[in-house]
């Protein structure tokens, strides 16, 4: 075994080694406490106190954030043994999802019955302060992953699990709270949050319509993980800080210590009645593998294909189809079996050559070629409520189109008592980016029904809470992988979706089968797009782009200007053009001391964040201390308006600041309170361009899907946004990553709703030259 798991098997297997480890080290504990940030001090008051590094445990993943020592204390509350875990993993710091569950599915593994899960967050809940408790009820999952995704649950409990909050040691703690007490207590739903940028005034107000309390950007990957194992569990938050747009202090994770400190004496109390006075825990660990095991793979890399893999792929196909009429439709199917076809052909994704499976349910699939009504039909049967993943759909897909198959129907199960309907458009809280870079302009979906859907990460069933929230926008839940759609659109083919209602896979029926055979899609059109990448080899490291930017200073630039999808470089006098061989943009240094940045970020995974936005980072080490963003935006009704944005609300979409954080670049929280404050006035210099602008919100989102449709304006009119972006909020993001001692950046922020003709970007462009002087 390498030094991480690769597989659901291998992971249980490093727990056990992990668990073994820490019995010939400490002593048995029954229950866990995991120590959220600044509550590190709480180990001070076990007896009998014993410690182990994390370092120290094989394959145990240490932490990288301030305030997280990544020690295991053991000792006692009384008479209670406890494992107190000194911090926590998060996704921020970019790690995998098996690992920040590590924590719970170890303690599990070390057969502690009760796992207490503390954390710091924001609040919104009125009435609420700095210092207050929050027993977390429910939860909402907006990092848009699921830390079960890793199936180790698989060999000891059902796959597709519904997971609750218990009641009664929620209501064990209430009890505790007497009327003099120096803090209160409030029940909350948990809005887990990408992170790592405190969220904005704008987001805390959207997040908390979408039935969201607290927020936070951990917690719920332990939840998840000890209610599949059957362990008790209970999340205390401690108040931090009202939510952005509550307060009026700058939020700082300094902040968030201080306010902590201040009641940790009184915090701490709460717990050690909490640990000492719990009622019997009734339930069973579930430790053991007991049952077959759903394998997958847990890295999931970016899978390089070649025209080669493709043709190898196509050739093995057209040999099995051999005197038969070509396939014209291809129909990707989560469910159980299907009706027999005439001249049927049948063969496992295994079978195919050069295929490579990642997914359980691709170890599943089946491909069934047959005749249906004179119509040559191929189903991808997959077997499975979620289906298969991004790079196996992608592959597949590039195989039919090589077969000259451009017509795709995905038919998938919801959480609905509609018995069957047509899907309208959908939206995914569901995060896997592309699979590859674009080689065609996107496509919409073809419409077939009304209906919206909300696609979830599985395994696990949604929460009680993600339900509610459903049910407020008018969404139906599932947990299909909504891959096979985002594949089509990404490769501008025909697509369209259909659902039936059940939390079980059925059968395929004629009359889904008919609706997807003769769904009517958009004439296709299909067009090439070229490749905006240059010769110039980019950074391999944030150290090689600090010695780049050593070279670049020779080019004396005080203003950033983000174009991300006009040409404004023709109205400037041009110095240097830089272009990278692995990155979408285009630099130009001018005479007017202005570095254009032309071209939009390309997220394919979260492994290419940090060298996606260098562009951007470069700027920063320049010492630019102002940006101007000129953007597109999709308007949720007919308008000419520009927006100069003036606060955003992330969606479903990557935070550029994703994964490790370079300390001397900035801090690892940046507070976006700042970030659009600078006006520059510019109304009436536009309307003299023919241009008017209203002062507005925008939701940003940047799905693996790069098209707005009617799920994403639904969800923009619900939180009363004026428009939806993909792009430009990602230099404002990264404009506001300094040290604290530094002065924020300036941002104006600047979105069109269509194509802006040359008249305008010549007058935008001369704007943006006089704000130097």
């Amino acid at each position: 075994m390498d030094s991480f798991p690769e597989t659901a098997s291998q992971l249980f297997n490093c727990l056990q080694i992990s668990a073994e480890y820490i019995r010939k080290n400490l002593p048995p504990a029954e229950v866990a406490i995991v120590l959220g940030s600044g509550l590190s001090q709480f180990y001070k008051r076990l007896e009998n106190q014993k410690i182990l590094p994390f370092s120290s445990i094989p394959f145990m993943p240490v932490t990288t954030v301030k305030g997280h020592v990544s020690l295991l204390y053991h000792g006692f509350i009384g008479s209670v043994p406890v494992y107190l875990w000194g911090g926590r993993l998060h996704g921020y710091e970019g790690y995998a999802n098996y690992q920040i569950s590590y924590i719970a599915n170890l303690s599990a593994m070390l057969s502690c019955h009760t796992l207490l899960v503390t954390n710091a967050s924001g609040s919104a809940i009125k009435g609420s302060r700095p210092g207050d408790i929050i027993l977390v009820k429910d939860h909402i999952n907006h990092f848009c992953k699921n830390p079960l995704d890793s199936y180790l649950h698989t060999s000891f409990r059902e796959l597709h699990c519904q997971l609750s909050y218990d009641r009664e040691i929620i209501e064990f703690a209430k009890s505790l709270i007497d009327e003099n007490s120096k803090f209160k207590v409030h029940e909350g739903t948990y809005f887990w949050v990408r992170g790592p940028c405190f969220e904005t005034a704008y987001e805390v107000e959207s997040y908390h319509k979408l039935g969201g309390d607290l927020f936070g950007m951990s917690t719920i990957p332990e939840v998840l993980a000890a209610q599949a194992h059957g362990m008790r569990m209970l999340v205390t938050a401690v108040v931090s800080n009202l939510a952005s747009g509550l307060c009026d202090a700058p939020l700082t994770h300094d902040l968030v210590f201080q306010n902590i400190v201040a009641v940790q004496n009184d915090v701490e109390e709460f717990f050690i009645k909490i640990i000492t006075g719990m009622p019997p825990y009734k339930g069973k660990i579930l430790n053991q593998w007991t049952q077959p095991i759903c394998q997958n793979t847990l890295h999931r890399t970016r899978i390089e294909l070649d025209e080669r893999d493709v043709r190898i792929a196509a050739e093995w196909i057209k040999k099995l189809e051999t005197g038969r009429s070509n396939i014209q439709k291809l129909i990707v199917a989560n469910c159980s079996d299907t009706f027999q076809l005439a001249n049927m052909r049948r063969f496992l994704l295994s079978d195919i050559p050069q295929m490579v499976l990642t997914s359980h349910a691709s170890r599943l699939s089946e491909i069934i070629i047959g005749d249906y009504e004179g119509i040559r039909v191929a189903v991808i049967l997959s077997h499975s409520l979620e289906g298969i993943n991004i790079y196996e759909t992608y592959f597949l897909l590039r195989v039919f189109d090589s077969l000259r198959v451009h017509n795709v129907h995905y038919i998938f199960p919801a959480f609905t008592e509609i018995e069957k309907g047509g899907v309208a458009d959908y939206l995914g809280f569901r995060l896997h980016g592309r699979a590859c870079w674009p080689k065609f302009e996107a496509s919409q979906i073809t419409s077939t029904g009304e209906h919206l859907i909300l696609a979830f990460a599985g395994p696990s069933i949604p929460s009680n809470a993600e339900f509610t929230m459903c049910e407020k926008i008018n969404y139906i839940p599932t947990i299909a992988n909504m891959a096979i759609l985002s594949s089509a659109c990404c490769l501008g083919l025909q697509y369209s979706a259909s659902f039936y209602g059940s939390s079980e896979l059925k059968e395929l029926s004629h009359d889904l089968f008919s609706l997807a055979l003769h769904s009517q899609h958009r004439e296709f059109d299909r067009k090439y797009i070229p490749e905006l990448r240059g010769v110039m080899h980019t950074p391999s490291s944030p150290a090689a782009l600090e010695e780049f930017a050593e070279t670049c200073a020779k080019y004396e630039a005080n203003i950033a200007f983000v174009s991300t999808k006009s040409k404004v470089s023709k109205f400037f006098s041009v110095i240097d053009i830089l272009s990278f061989d692995k990155l979408p943009y285009k630099l130009y240094f001018t005479k007017e001391k202005v570095l254009i940045i032309e071209g939009s970020p390309l997220l394919l995974h979260e492994d290419n964040h940090t060298e996606m936005m260098y562009p951007y980072f470069l700027s920063n080490l320049l010492g630019i201390q102002t940006f101007v963003i000129l953007d597109n935006y999709t308007p949720l009704e007919e308008t000419d308006n520009w927006i100069r944005v003036t606060k955003h609300c992330g969606l479903a979409f990557f935070n550029p600041l994703f994964g490790k954080n370079i300390d001397k670049w900035g801090t690892r929280f940046p507070d976006m309170a700042p970030c659009y404050a600078y006006d520059p006035n510019w109304r009436e210099d536009l309307a003299g361009l023919g241009i008017q602008y209203i002062d507005g919100g925008v939701m940003f989102t940047n799905t693996e899907r790069p098209v707005i449709g009617k799920a994403l304006i639904t969800v923009a009119k619900f939180i009363e946004a004026s428009g939806v972006v993909t792009d430009g909020v990602y230099p404002a993001i990264i404009s506001q990553h300094k040290l604290e001692h530094q002065t924020s950046r300036k941002v104006a922020y600047f979105a069109a709703p269509k194509c802006i003709n040359d008249d305008q970007l010549e007058g935008f462009s001369e704007l943006v030259k006089k704000l130097d002087s």
